[in-house]
């Protein structure tokens, strides 16, 4: 096996190589080893996943939410949703548009498979997960996003109640794509009708979803449906107040600290703003301690500190003095590297002392943090520094770049361009962090920054489906290895594997209580992975007088009207017998009958011999 990989070009890879790794033994006793290996890389990839969902996605999700004043539903439908289906829309587009034969059974495993996993499974796990943050927080009273009486009922019986409208169109549009998979699945070849009409449904989504039509004249009929009840659509945390606040007033407030002249600059005592304004016509100038924040001052002229001892640009210190603050100043500059390791990998939030959990994702978080920053909010979180803005500026393109796949061919094709612009870019960090004047002595508030929550945001996507794609090639590799074949691979590990990215970041959303969002995520990201991913490469190929082999097997039929039946179940029963409440009770039915539904679909590969 390991001559046949090594001389298989299908069976190498640009990242890591699992199946070498695996069928080329360095003695023949060391496949325990490997397997431990694998199955901590593979937990290591899952905390991960958790991880940057958790600190940095789920965040930048609701800063974003709350500044352009999205609802849960539209946040989750958008945001959440494209977030997490964006990078795997290329990949179906890869699968048929740039594939010699167009490879519709690839395209259908993953993005039905992926799907259903998310919206069944994945919808149930965030209704649980919603449930825990509920009793957490049960004691700081309720905030409309739960069933309101949540307290007075039976533990099955506890639910998430969701928004009529939202969740029945939501459930309606991937009803009718999985339907019209269905009919595609059951033809010889994919007319340019049909994938058209899966194209237009999602466009007809995506309109309802952002204008809202329909919403007045059907909503108030699903609310008496659902017993009359109203459930509020907005939520809004501390951190999410603090950033509405701040966007509502911000430049008003900022306005009234600088009114009446006199030139800002940054005290050399703890870094606090001071304004300098001329007394009474004479040479001395008074300083006023004024309670101006940092990010405000640092959009305010700079003072040039004149003739004064403690001018940054004026030292009357001796050579010996010097070499010891020099010293002093390394010593120092070690100091705080070390802190600010401590802080950025989660070490310092462990008040009861350091687990094993910690110890685990602490490099992780590390490594997260050299490309973009946490967005905690409240008082107490702690500021970016210049220092750790820089590091950002610098890792966090080559980052990215390496990888989208962008960072290989640059070097290897273009060399020069790709090292003139990186060097450009570094040399304006490096002005704008330390000479520019917009950052202040302390730092930034990364929460109160446009540009870091994008950047955040962004970099948070690139990093789920970093470790997903490694998950999906880590069990792609195991599977081959154990001879299962790929038709089993390609609805459950795979699209397991390729769904955690999307799976990650619902949960996070979850976790920090915004279930409604998560809820509506759960069937928006596979709707704009089947929708916008296999139906614009499939109309792609037709529009181009090409065919596309739609006979598939009668498992990935049976998973698709799995799909159908499952959100029947959703858009009746869950509104209809329970007044679009999800309870517990239901949230463990549907886990149950994702698992059945794959056994069944594991039963029927192997009795078909596909």
């Amino acid at each position: 096996p390991c001559a046949y990989v090594k001389a298989t070009p299908a069976c190498t890879t640009d990242g890591l190589n699992y199946l070498r790794f695996i069928e080329c033994p360095a003695d023949a006793n060391d496949g325990a080893a490997k397997a431990v290996l694998l199955v901590g890389w593979c937990a290591m990839l899952f905390v991960a996943i958790g991880t940057v969902g958790d600190a940095f996605f789920a965040p930048a999700v609701e800063r974003i939410a709350t500044r352009l004043r999205l609802p849960d539903d539209v946040a989750g439908a958008t945001l959440l949703a494209l977030g997490g289906a964006a990078p795997d829309i290329f990949t179906q587009i890869a699968a048929i548009v740039e594939s010699v034969e167009p490879d519709l059974r690839l395209a259908l495993s993953e993005s039905i498979g992926a799907g259903l996993f998310v919206a069944t499974f994945g919808k149930a796990l965030a209704v649980l997960v919603g449930l825990a943050w509920e009793a957490k927080r049960r004691v700081g009273g309720n905030d409309g996003s739960h069933h309101p009486s949540n307290e007075n009922v039976p533990h099955s019986q506890q639910g998430v109640a969701v928004e009529p409208f939202p969740y029945l169109r939501d459930v309606s549009a991937y009803l009718a794509m999985l339907i019209l998979a269905l009919i595609a699945m059951s033809s010889d070849t994919v007319s340019w009708e049909l994938s058209s009409a899966l194209v237009l449904s999602y466009v007809l989504y995506a309109c309802v979803v952002c204008f809202g039509w329909g919403r007045r004249a059907v909503e108030p009929r699903l609310v008496r449906l659902a017993g009359g009840v109203a459930h509020s659509p907005a939520r809004r945390t501390d951190g999410e107040e603090e950033v509405a606040e701040e966007a509502d007033g911000g430049l008003r407030e900022g306005a009234e600290k600088g009114a009446g002249g006199g030139d800002v600059e940054m005290s050399s005592v703890g870094g606090a703003p001071r304004v300098r304004r001329g007394v009474g016509g004479g040479d001395e100038d008074a300083e006023v301690d004024v309670e101006v924040d940092d990010d405000e001052a640092k959009l305010l002229p700079t003072g040039r500190f004149p003739n004064s001892a403690s001018s940054p640009g004026r030292s009357t210190a001796s050579p010996a003095v010097s070499s010891s603050s020099s010293s002093s100043s390394f010593i120092a500059l070690a100091l705080a590297i070390a802190e600010w390791a401590r802080v950025e990998s989660g070490l310092a939030d462990e008040t009861d002392g350091v687990g094993l959990g910690a110890v685990a994702a602490a490099p992780v978080l590390l490594a997260m943090s050299s490309t973009m920053p946490r967005l905690a909010g409240g008082e107490s979180a702690p500021r970016m520094s210049r220092g750790h803005l820089l590091l950002v500026c610098v890792v966090a393109p080559v980052f990215a770049m390496g990888t989208v796949g962008a960072l290989r061919p640059l070097s290897e094709g273009e060399p020069a361009l790709l090292a003139c612009g990186l060097g450009a870019w570094y040399a304006w960090a490096v002005w704008w962090t330390f000479r520019s004047g917009r950052v202040g002595a302390r730092g930034v508030d990364p929460g109160k920054s446009r540009w870091l929550t994008a950047l955040t945001f962004f970099q948070g996507i690139v990093w789920m489906h970093l470790c997903a794609d490694e998950l999906v090639g880590l069990f792609q590799a195991a599977g081959r290895a154990a001879g299962v074949r790929e038709s089993l691979l390609g609805a459950t590990f795979m699209s397991w594997g390729a769904s955690a990215g999307d799976l990650g970041g619902t949960l996070a959303v979850a976790r920090r209580g915004s279930t409604r969002m998560a809820v509506t995520a759960s069937l928006a990201g596979p709707l704009c992975q089947l929708g916008a991913g296999t139906g614009s490469a499939m109309w792609l190929v037709t529009a181009r007088g090409g065919t596309i082999e739609a006979a598939l097997a009668s498992n990935m039929k049976f998973l698709a009207v799995y799909g159908v039946a499952a959100m029947a179940f959703f858009g009746g029963v869950v509104s209809a017998s329970y007044g679009f409440v999800f309870t517990r009770r239901v949230a463990c039915y549907v886990m149950g009958s994702y698992v059945g539904a794959v056994a069944v679909y594991v039963a029927l590969a192997l009795r078909s011999g596909t």
